[in-house]
């Protein structure tokens, strides 16, 4: 019912912000997605959340790949994408800590 609601009021919408996960970006579901959005919205903000569950070697090859997929999938378009943890966001600003939060992607 989500996803019915979400695609009912895409039409609406001047921007997008598409939330995924590193642990599994970039899901076929997602890809259909992005090609239903683009039909209706030209600006969307990608983010990959979750990005502290993964190694920094790992988490590299991980943006790569979300980032080329995705450009794929918007005709070429040079784009930027987001990475963030929202865990250890939310832990940082708890513990008012600035530089953790900064470093979090939030």
């Amino acid at each position: 019912a989500n996803t019915a609601t979400t695609c009912d009021f895409i039409s609406e919408c001047d921007a997008v912000l598409f939330v995924t996960s590193i642990d599994t970006p970039m899901t076929s579901t997602e890809l259909e997605f992005i090609r239903e959005i683009r039909r209706y919205v030209r600006k969307i903000f990608f983010v990959i959340n979750k990005i502290d569950l993964v190694a920094d070697i790992e988490r590299d090859k991980v943006l790569n790949f979300v980032a080329e997929t995705i450009s794929k999938q918007t005709g070429g378009e040079s784009l930027k994408v987001f990475h963030l943890s929202a865990v250890s966001g939310l832990t940082a600003k708890i513990k008012n800590d600035s530089v953790h939060y900064e470093r979090s992607g939030l």
